[in-house]
């Protein structure tokens, strides 16, 4: 629950609203609203206890804007109960006594059913569902109007505000109020103009189309940059620049101030992007990622991030355009200084913000490990730490198996219904025989460290080892068509990929052993993770592909690269509703940097696809200019920035829908 006062309370912090009243203890309660951030988790909750506020305010909690007055006891029928409620997800408040079917923990008050004298502010209910986000909040909004962007689910009753006493500490003052950025559009030149004055030109050469995105009017933390209005030809085009020289343009004003990153406190933020019209570059428009891509314009760059607008109607939402955020890469596990690989990553949204990465590095000596990393923004990450360390047990000159474990696909996953959950990493190891072949691991935290099933009844932990070896070896989950000595090409199977749906994790893989006569994709399914279906081979013929789940569209997603590893690599993104039948899409900016190869996709526990964006991420040589003087094939005597001396990039991926 996130509590709001009025039309302009937009962030946390805020304190507005107007001030009536003292408290009448006889008659009156005061609600107090309480916040809590820990910048993964947020909770939100109202209390009429100034004992348990004072105890949560030990516990890091902070008052909020948002405290009222309500009635202590039930008028002559002219008054309904208002009811403190939580669920797995927080706090909320309702007014009904069961809670909407959630957990009721007592009665706050009595609101009155109309406004009076005494009680003339409503107390309405709004549910938030932010662009960029899957979950819901819930906003309490005293005096005021449902935010942007919100679902008025209405009034629930009238209450009394408040000003602050000694009760409660004053809540902080406003940070920033909100530019309100609309969009006018004029048929004859094409140019769209945004504006602060929606009524800035009324002759009837533009036409009013509504709230383009709304920013804020001064920066409310140092992650926040201006955004500037410009126009070029004399004033006959507009389009808005993070520059304020307007790219050698005119400067005309600053609208406002966006956010660099979607942290955890900018709840409701929204990417903005500036796109170009493909028959007139010089026609430029500032929006969200679905609405430039279904006008099928050009994607140009990415401009912040602000809050929702109006613009937004769109036919049934289908995939319909992919593009590659050139210039916008930044390193996720740098092992530069260790002259080594880091390559094939696995990327979950977190469920608290934020996100996990699990990728293949060469940061042991020995062989192959999978490392884990976390950021806040997807942009800085924690340095890298072991998750599956190479196979020590198994040195190189003997045993069955190789010391590598790589190529991870991170789900989470409840093997037994009414049981615990786990992280689940399948990943690819080197088997002597057979060659390259697959494994399934899991853990309890998504940093590690993992045990790998190593056999027998998976329900029996004993059968999940962190430290396998010849007298208990890992189990193959997936085999080569073929024997790897018995295959022309001699990679074997692995590259896993895997999607949770239904219940049921589908895989698919690289096999070079079976059809394909080389480098091919494999579908299999599970219900354990343990046990999986005869293998079908599709019709895709590539290596490292990654799935994800699309709910909007219901269909599969691929992420490829074609000609990974070389010098002019290029993106390719592919769908099927069956698993098997793929039907690739043209991507528009499908270009990346050279020499790159192995590539991830963000998604979300379970493999499914976020709404309008998602990181991706692959290796790529240390220097990833134009100018970069790497070389694939390593010169005699020179073992740095040649082969396979890779870092692990990370980079937007812009999807849109209409």
């Amino acid at each position: 629950m996130r509590v709001w006062v009025g039309a302009v309370c937009l962030l946390l912090t805020t304190g507005c609203g107007p001030g009536l009243n003292t408290i009448d203890p006889d008659i009156y309660t005061r609600v107090y609203a309480l916040s809590y951030d820990s910048g993964q988790t947020a909770d939100f909750l109202l209390t009429n206890n100034p004992g348990e506020r004072s105890q949560l305010l030990g516990q890091s909690w902070q008052d909020s804007a948002g405290s009222f007055q309500i009635l202590t006891a039930a008028s002559d029928g002219n008054s309904v109960a208002l009811y403190r409620c939580h669920s797995s997800s927080g706090h909320f408040f309702s007014g009904d006594a069961n809670c909407e079917g959630a957990t009721m923990d007592y009665i706050l008050g009595y609101m009155e059913k109309a406004a009076n004298s005494t009680t003339p502010e409503s107390l309405r209910r709004c549910l938030w569902t932010s662009s960029t986000s899957t979950s819901s909040e819930y906003l309490d909004v005293v005096g005021g109007a449902c935010p942007i962007g919100s679902t008025d689910q209405g009034i629930l009753g009238y209450v009394s505000p408040v000003t602050s006493s000694g009760n409660q500490s004053a809540p902080p003052e406003l940070p920033s109020m909100l530019a309100t950025v609309y969009q006018l559009y004029s048929e004859t030149t094409g140019d769209y103009l945004l504006t602060l004055n929606p009524s800035e030109i009324t002759d009837g050469t533009y036409q009013f189309e509504g709230v383009a995105f709304t920013l804020l009017t001064t920066p409310a933390d140092n992650s926040m940059f201006p955004l500037y209005r410009c126009s070029s030809q004399g004033g006959l085009y507009h389009f808005v620049s993070t520059d304020a020289n307007c790219e050698g343009e005119t400067t005309q004003a600053q609208y406002g101030y966006a956010y660099s990153n979607r942290g955890a406190n900018h709840t409701g933020a929204t990417a903005l992007y500036r796109f170009h019209n493909p028959e007139e570059p010089s026609i430029h428009i500032t929006t969200t990622i679905s609405v430039g891509a279904a006008a099928n314009w050009i994607l140009e760059s990415f401009q912040g991030y602000g809050y929702d607008s109006t613009i937004s109607a769109l036919p049934p939402p289908a995939i319909s355009f992919l593009g590659y955020a050139s210039g916008q890469e930044t390193v996720a596990v740098n092992v530069q200084n260790q002259n080594s690989y880091a390559y094939g990553p696995s990327i979950m949204l977190a469920p608290g913000g934020g996100y996990y990465l699990w990728t293949c590095t060469g940061l042991s000596g020995t062989g192959d490990s999978i490392v884990f990393s976390s950021s806040p923004d997807g942009i800085n990450w924690s340095s890298p730490t072991y998750a599956i360390h190479s196979f020590n047990n198994y040195p190189a000159a003997s045993g069955t198996f190789l010391p590598h474990a790589c190529d991870p696909s991170a789900i989470v996953f409840t093997p037994v219904a009414g049981g615990p959950s786990y992280y689940y990493i399948f990943f690819s190891m080197y088997h002597t025989t057979y060659g390259t072949v697959n494994g399934v691991s899991r853990s309890s935290t998504p940093g590690g460290p993992y045990a790998i099933f190593t056999g027998g009844d998976p329900t029996n932990s004993n059968n999940w080892s962190t430290d396998v070896g010849p007298e208990d070896p890992p189990y193959i989950i997936t085999y080569p068509t073929k024997a790897c000595h018995a295959a022309q090409n001699c990679y074997g199977a692995g590259q896993p990929s895997v999607v949770l749906q239904n219940g049921t994790l589908h895989m698919w893989y690289t096999d070079t052993t079976g059809s394909f006569n080389g480098n091919g994709i494999y579908y299999t399914t599970s219900t354990d993770g343990i046990n999986w279906t005869t293998a079908q081979a599709t019709n895709v013929a590539n290596a490292s592909i990654d799935v994800k789940y699309d709910p909007q569209t219901n269909q599969y997603v691929m992420l490829a690269f074609n000609n990974g590893q070389g010098p002019a690599p290029t993106l390719s993104i592919l769908f099927s509703t069956d698993g098997l039948n793929w039907v690739a899409q043209t991507v528009a900016r499908n270009t990346i940097p050279a020499y790159g190869n192995n590539p991830g996709m963000a998604g979300d526990p379970s493999g499914f696809l976020s709404s309008y964006e998602a990181l991706i991420g692959f290796g790529a040589p240390y220097d990833i200019s134009a100018s970069s003087p790497y070389q694939y094939v390593c010169p005699q005597g020179q073992n740095t920035n040649c082969g396979t001396m890779w870092n692990l990039w990370i980079a937007p991926l812009f999807i849109g829908r209409n």
